[in-house]
């Protein structure tokens, strides 16, 4: 850490100051406390005012896109589905949501998982689905569906609140913590869950408390046309270009043009760095 504490106050009393040199060094002093800018910040006394937070995280939006962009690779070169998903959700979170105090994904997956396992009498896809809709309660976010938090699944996990793709990778994540190789389907307009093969396939509506429903059900009421969605199984590249697409639109609702355009970078630098093949 290179910030000096006793700066501070007068650092935030140049927040408002438009001059660029007086921005840049503002920005300079800010970034030279690293990870700990957040605890420092609450230490102070008195502590920013809610003005001030979020003048200082738009002031560090620039550094913090740059270090989102550098690492949102991360999970390109991984094999396995859940690992990709876990690792560019823990990504998201950090960057939607970048204070220091954020719990990490994996203890809370890891915490859901172990009391499931510890009150189940038996570990299938309908118990946990029973498990995480209703006596846990997770719901879909009905009244701020488009809040770009519901693309944060450390913001799920913490409310119980989600869209149906954030809801169903839950799903997944717990899932595949105790043993459960839940996929997701790319179902258009509403994302599912699916388990099992063939004529024991099952759909589960994550946004609607865990319902389960049939390839025929969803058939009679969308129609042959989403026979081919329901089996195809959700790679790791669909699912989060649909999350970045959600990001997109849920920026573009709150009037965040600038956000949004850069969520849609980000899908675009997705999609062409996947379309490259691997390097040996």
């Amino acid at each position: 850490m290179n910030g000096n504490v006793k700066n501070l106050p007068y650092v935030l009393e140049l927040l408002d100051d438009d001059t660029p040199v007086v921005r840049d060094a503002v920005r300079a002093e800010l970034l030279g406390f690293g990870d700990t800018l957040d605890e420092v910040l609450k230490g102070l006394n008195p502590p920013p005012s809610p003005d001030q937070r979020e003048q200082i995280r738009q002031l560090l939006l620039p550094i913090r896109r740059q270090r989102f962009e550098e690492q949102w690779s991360a999970w390109y070169g991984l094999d396995d589905l859940y690992d990709q998903l876990e690792t560019a959700y823990q990504l998201m979170a950090e960057y939607l949501e970048p204070d220091s105090g954020q719990p990490r994904l994996a203890p809370l997956l890891d915490r859901l998982a172990g009391e499931y396992r510890e009150q189940a009498d038996a570990i299938n896809v309908r118990t946990l689905s029973g498990f995480l809709f209703h006596q846990k309660a997770f719901r879909g976010a009905h009244i701020d569906y488009y809040s770009p938090e519901n693309s944060n699944l450390v913001h799920v996990l913490q409310t119980r609140r989600g869209i149906p793709l954030s809801l169903t990778c839950l799903l997944m994540l717990v899932g595949k913590r105790v043993g459960l190789a839940i996929q997701g389907c790319n179902f258009p307009g509403h994302f599912l869950a699916r388990s099992g093969h063939g004529r024991d396939r099952l759909f589960i509506d994550c946004f609607d408390r865990g319902k389960f429903l049939s390839e025929v059900d969803l058939i009679h009421a969308h129609g042959e046309a989403v026979r081919e969605s329901l089996r195809s199984e959700a790679t790791a590249k669909v699912i989060l270009e649909r999350m970045l697409r959600n990001l997109v639109q849920a920026f573009r609702k709150r009037g965040h043009e600038d956000q949004a355009d850069f969520m849609m970078h980000m899908l675009e630098a997705t999609r062409e760095a996947l379309i490259r093949p691997r390097q040996p």
